[in-house]
């Protein structure tokens, strides 16, 4: 009976799907553990994104600084491959300038009344290009202010500046306020464009309006602008003009930046 059965088997599979079925499997895979050791991420951190979808078991340990792996050698070496291009020092805020902002307030006027204040060295080649286009019979420098900070950081200022283009214009101080939500600085800092995000120029000046024995009446007048500004490090740039009397006085305000260490 036994050799019948041993017959029909034989007869029953083709020799090489017989001789499949009695083939035994091999041993299993080599595997092995191996530790890295984590110098500027955070294991754990790595861990997370490493152990996902990996044929690796990954653990990590943040006290120690280590990352474990366990597999085979091809597969963990593909896994520290890649725990070495995510362990690397993070940018340091030393390696970032701070940005310095100068915004200067021009006045051009008709007026005889004018101050007769010319210091306008600092924005001569300015007033030069302003005089083409707006032919008033005098410039003169109101104000210049200085804001500072990091990149990503915002800044403002404010005070008191001089006015006096006009007759119009009262004893009364103007007022001003500069502030900006953040700046940033493109990669190319050989050619550096430097970004304000949201910038923004408010001033209040009191404008006389009629005038009695020993007194005089006065409106207050806001002027402002607010835009994004991108400036090339070391240009000055026009970024605004408003007229602020009725015989045609304006004030222009000029913009420039660098990086500083």
């Amino acid at each position: 009976m036994n050799k019948a059965l041993i017959v029909f088997a034989l007869a029953f599979f083709p020799e090489t799907a017989f001789s499949q079925l009695v083939t035994t499997t091999g041993p299993p895979p080599h595997r092995i553990t191996k530790v890295i050791r984590v110098h500027n991420e955070i294991p754990d951190k790595i861990a997370g994104i490493l152990a996902p979808g990996s044929p690796v078991m990954v653990t990590s340990d943040n006290t120690l600084g280590v990352v474990v792996l366990k597999g085979t050698p091809e597969d963990i070496a593909i896994a520290e491959q890649t725990i070495k291009e995510l362990d690397v020092p993070a940018a340091t805020a030393s390696t970032a300038n701070d940005i310095e902002l100068i915004v200067y307030l021009i006045g051009g006027s008709n007026s005889s009344a004018a101050s007769s204040d010319t210091n306008l060295a600092a924005v001569q080649p300015v007033v030069k290009q302003l005089s083409a286009i707006f032919p008033y019979e005098s410039y003169e420098l109101l104000s210049t202010m200085l804001l500072r900070s990091q990149q990503g950081k915002s800044a403002e200022s404010s005070g008191v500046m001089n006015y006096r283009l006009s007759s119009e214009a009262s004893h009364h101080p103007a007022t001003y306020a500069i502030t900006y939500n953040s700046a940033s600085v493109s990669a190319d800092k050989s050619k550096a464009i430097i970004h304000l995000n949201n910038f923004r120029f408010n001033a209040k000046m009191g404008i006389v309006t009629s005038t009695v024995p020993n007194t005089a009446q006065y409106q207050t007048v806001d002027i402002g602008t607010r835009s994004d500004i991108d400036i090339r490090e070391g240009q000055k740039v026009v970024i605004g003009k408003t007229d602020v009397t009725t015989d045609g006085s304006a004030i222009f305000i000029v913009l420039t930046a660098k990086l500083v260490d």
